[in-house]
C-alpha cells in the first residue's frame, strides 16, 4: 500500500513538474519519472507486460525523440514564465482532484466485495492470460501480421538499392588473379 501511494504521488508530482519545468530538458526529464512511477503502478496491479510495454515504448522511443527534436530545435528565445504563472492555478486543482481520487479509492477498496468462501484466486498472470489469447485465438492475425512485417522490410531493402550498372565496381577476384604485364 505505501509503494502503491509513493509510485501514484511521484507520477501525479513528476507529471505537474513536466508542465511547469523552466527548460525543456528538465520536463522531459520529468516525464521519463512520471513514465516510471506509472510503469511500477502496472507492476503493483500484476500488469507486469503492461508496465515494461509502457517502459521500453515510452521511455526508450518517444522520450529519446523529445531529447533529439529538443536538441535539433534553437530554445534560447523560449519563454515559459508567462504560461507557468497562467497554468499553475489549473494544475493545483487537478492535482487536489487526483488526491482525493486517491484516498477515495482507498476508502473503498476497504469493503469486500465477495464475502463467500467458495470463491479462489486465479494463479494463472495476466501475461499467461495474453499469450495463451494471442497464440490460440488470433494466430492468424498474428502470422498476417508478421507476413505484412516481412513485405515491409523487403519493399524497404527494394526501394533503396540502388543497382546502377554504369557505375564503377571493385572485382576483388579479378584484381588478385590479374599477370604484371596487364597494367
Amino acid at each position: 500500500m505505501v509503494s502503491f501511494l509513493l509510485l501514484s504521488t511521484t507520477a501525479v508530482l513528476s507529471g505537474t513538474m513536466v508542465i511547469s519545468a523552466t527548460h525543456p530538458v528538465y520536463s522531459i526529464i520529468w516525464l521519463v519519472l512520471s513514465f516510471v512511477s506509472v510503469g511500477g503502478l502496472f507492476v503493483l496491479l500484476n500488469m507486469d507486460f503492461m508496465g515494461m510495454i509502457l517502459l521500453v515504448v515510452y521511455v526508450g522511443a518517444i522520450a529519446i525523440l523529445f531529447v533529439f527534436v529538443l536538441m535539433m530545435l534553437n530554445l534560447t528565445s523560449f519563454d515559459i514564465e508567462d504560461r507557468v504563472s497562467q497554468v499553475l492555478p489549473s494544475v493545483g486543482f487537478i492535482s487536489i482532484f487526483v488526491v482525493v481520487q486517491m484516498f477515495s479509492v482507498n476508502a473503498a477498496s476497504k469493503i469486500p466485495a465477495y464475502s463467500s468462501s467458495y470463491l479462489e484466486p486465479i494463479t494463472i498472470s495476466p501475461l499467461q492470460i495474453f499469450g495463451e489469447k494471442f497464440y490460440t485465438s488470433f494466430d492468424v492475425y498474428f502470422i498476417l501480421s508478421s507476413l505484412v512485417l516481412l513485405v515491409a522490410m523487403v519493399g524497404t531493402i527494394v526501394l533503396t538499392l540502388n543497382v546502377n550498372l554504369a557505375s564503377k565496381k571493385q572485382h576483388s577476384f579479378a584484381q588478385t588473379v590479374r599477370r604484371n604485364n596487364d597494367f
